[in-house]
């Protein structure tokens, strides 16, 4: 949610209007173990009073493995109003540090017990340094690590700083939740955004609702950083957090092609179908094939020459390879009776063909 905000609040002062009056998160934004998302945000034209809406969408990015994205559909994340006018309300300072009559909190092993609620933070998230408490008002000091501070720069808060400005309250109402969900914030409500590039905050997270918290944030001498009317939090399933919007993030995968060992003993070969012409010729011949055969005996073999590559050294003969999505479906429709091999054509290829196929 933090990465969302920042992309909103940076949009809104590319259009002079910084204070984001509200945005509500719609759909988890995940990023994937490997490979990247397209963001997209999306600001409309000021209304009569010179509000604008403003949506956050996103889609895979294609990658070195995949030369286009899976389709062109986006899903929309968070979506809000953004004003060019100040929010109304106080500027808090945060100068007295450390509060005054707050009490100190243990969270040494804070990070450890919201890993095992279901939120695992990475070492760039983990800033929390140190916590006291007064009442229903915490305060948290929050840092980057050294990788991250070194780009502070570049935001206007960093996201990973921000979110880890909340990590006391979230570990606080863990404890609450019950067992397989958590309390994640969903929507923001009057941000204002004072100062930038900041590496370090000092945080009051103020409870005005039992759901909803005030959040005022400076940098380390006190000076304000931003603020929060009200950041309202629910509670989230692991279920609830699956890739929303109808993509599939898992429905492209990486083409291996390991080393195995074959057999030295002579092996029979049953039929073979080399591919000598173009799909059409092959499909024909595989017609003939499929009507007499019974489902006993040997498969058929179907053999290509350069149809894919095994490396990058290699070319894929524009003949052949579409063969293979021929054979491929009619191995579908036809379990165990169809195999598909591709050879270089050298004699070291054809002397170890038969134990191949033989060995699957």
């Amino acid at each position: 949610g933090t990465a969302l905000l920042e992309s909103v609040i940076r949009a809104g002062d590319e259009v002079g209007a910084s204070t984001l009056d509200e945005l509500v998160i719609e759909a988890p934004f995940l990023l994937p173990e490997h490979g990247a998302l397209h963001l997209r945000v999306t600001v409309g034209a000021p209304d009569a009073v010179g509000a604008r809406r403003v949506a956050v969408h996103s889609r895979p990015a294609a990658g070195p493995a995949f030369p286009a994205t899976v389709d062109d559909t986006w899903t929309r994340h968070a979506s809000g109003t953004l004003l060019s006018a100040p929010a109304a309300g106080p500027v808090v300072s945060l100068e007295q540090w450390p509060p005054a009559g707050a009490r100190a909190l243990d969270i040494e092993h804070l990070y450890q017990e919201l890993a095992d609620g279901g939120l695992a933070y990475g070492p760039a998230f983990r800033g929390l340094r140190a916590a006291w408490q007064d009442g229903d008002t915490f305060f948290a000091e929050v840092a980057l690590p050294e990788g991250p501070a070194a780009e502070a720069a570049r935001f206007g808060l960093h996201p990973a700083l921000m979110d880890a400005a909340v990590h006391l309250t979230v570990h606080q109402r863990l404890v609450d939740s019950p067992p397989g969900v958590s309390r994640l914030p969903f929507a923001y409500t009057g941000v204002r955004l004072h100062a930038a590039g900041a590496s370090a905050l000092r945080v009051r997270l103020r409870y005005t609702e039992p759901e909803v918290l005030a959040v005022d944030v400076a940098d380390a001498t006190g000076a304000p950083v931003a603020s929060v009317e009200a950041l309202r939090a629910r509670l989230v399933s692991a279920e609830q957090l699956a890739p929303a919007g109808g993509v599939d993030r898992d429905t492209l995968f990486g083409l291996d092609w390991p080393e195995v060992a074959v057999a030295d003993a002579a092996v029979p070969l049953g039929e073979v179908l080399p591919v000598v012409g173009d799909v059409t010729e092959t499909l024909a011949a595989l017609r003939t094939w499929l009507a007499q055969d019974t489902g006993e005996g040997d498969p058929l073999v179907v053999l290509t020459r350069l149809a894919v590559a095994v490396d990058e050294s290699e070319t894929p003969d524009l003949t052949a390879a579409p063969v293979w999505g021929l054979v491929r479906s009619a191995q579908s429709e036809n379990p165990g009776r169809i195999v598909l091999v591709d050879t270089d054509g050298t004699e070291a290829s054809e002397a170890v063909l038969a134990a191949a196929v033989a060995g699957g």
